[in-house]
């Protein structure tokens, strides 16, 4: 069985402006947010889906006290292999299939909006922190813009 060890080096961002995608290996991600080392075998195993970091999501999500980017690595690397977040809502009135990662954190709300849509990908289209009850239409606009964006992307 042939075993593939990711590396930080592999870790690919290509940030051009707000509403592309960044390309990121998924290992990669949990080793950078959880300082841990997690191998893929290829053969007799299902590949993780791959993350597209869409606009500032990547970096907006690096911003979050280090417990909270821990546990939303450990929740995206579960979506990754097929499972729900433990703490989750779809969101409709962003797009068909967008839902939100749910962390509490020292007292704190963090949501990161993503979908799955179209098979073998996840795309994080948004990260913020959450200062009220209800989120605000920024925040929603935010997604809606970038979730357009890869609905008309994915129709070229």
């Amino acid at each position: 069985m042939g075993i593939v060890k990711s590396t930080v080096n592999e870790h690919i961002r290509n940030i051009y402006s707000e509403n592309k995608l960044v390309e990121t290996n998924s290992i990669n991600f949990i080793l950078l947010l959880k300082g841990c080392i997690k191998f893929n075998t290829i053969e007799g195993m299902n590949i993780e889906k791959s993350i597209s970091w869409v606009g500032s999501s990547y970096k907006d999500l690096l911003n979050f006290p280090l417990e909270a980017k821990q546990d939303a690595g450990y929740q995206l690397h579960r979506i990754q292999n097929g499972l729900n977040p433990e703490d989750w809502k779809p969101f409709k009135t962003i797009g068909a299939g967008v839902k939100e990662i749910r962390i509490n954190c020292e007292g704190n709300a963090f949501r990161v909006m993503y979908m799955t849509k179209f098979l073998g990908k996840i795309y994080v289209l948004h990260s913020f922190q959450k200062k009220t009850q209800k989120t605000r239409l920024q925040d929603i606009e935010i997604a809606k813009i970038r979730y357009n964006a890869i609905i008309k992307e994915g129709k070229k």
